[in-house]
């Protein structure tokens, strides 16, 4: 049930199968992924995390005419939304927030993207929203998660044409700003969340 928030179902766009083993030996657990390598993990926070990864490792090898962005991706009417940035900029809040304004949902936190096509694909793990108790200088690590509910009727289950691109930046003293980004830097920082090839 816990492991359920964290991946939702295989992305019905994308084919590909592979096996990732977890045994259990007293407190501690041992992940083995699609290469055979064992990883040992004491907790089963931190296993969730381990096999999340190694599940991503594994589409980002079968599909490597993809680019696999450290982004969000979201469809209202013709839109199509990408936003992309790094850990922390506030993906997920805006995602979060746009879904309860009407949006679809194609993913959050990675998106597979076809540069040929120029679609976004669903990609289903959850959206899950940090938790800020007040404004000021926080340590968003330690901020706790909570995963947000996609319904059935909020799904986007094909590709997607992107229609436009949002680079997020948190802003601590919580105003909402808005401005534009050079082209150039704008192809920076999709190098930077490219998953595919990291920097």
């Amino acid at each position: 049930e816990h492991f359920r928030w964290f991946i939702a179902e295989p992305p019905s766009s994308l084919d590909g199968g592979g096996v990732a083993i977890i045994t259990q030996n007293n407190e501690a657990y041992t992940l083995i992924d699609t290469s055979g390598q064992p990883f040992i993990v004491p907790a089963f926070d931190r296993l969730l995390k381990e096999t999340y990864r190694t599940v991503v490792s594994h589409w980002v090898e079968q599909h490597q005419d993809l680019l696999w962005l450290h982004a969000a991706a979201i469809k209202r009417d013709e839109r199509c939304l990408l936003l992309t940035g790094p850990w922390g900029a506030g993906k997920s809040t805006l995602t979060i927030g746009l879904l309860e304004q009407g949006w679809h949902y194609l993913s959050d936190d990675i998106v597979p993207f076809d540069p040929t096509t120029g679609c976004a694909h669903p990609f289903p793990v959850l959206p899950r929203k940090r938790e800020v108790c007040s404004i000021g200088e926080i340590d968003l690590a330690d901020a706790k998660k909570t995963p947000f509910p996609i319904t059935e009727a909020q799904r986007v289950r094909e590709p997607v044409p992107v229609t436009s691109m949002i680079f997020p930046i948190y802003n601590v003293k919580g105003e909402t700003l808005w401005g534009g980004i050079e082209r150039i830097e704008a192809v920076k920082v999709l190098i930077e969340n490219c998953i595919s090839f990291p920097l």
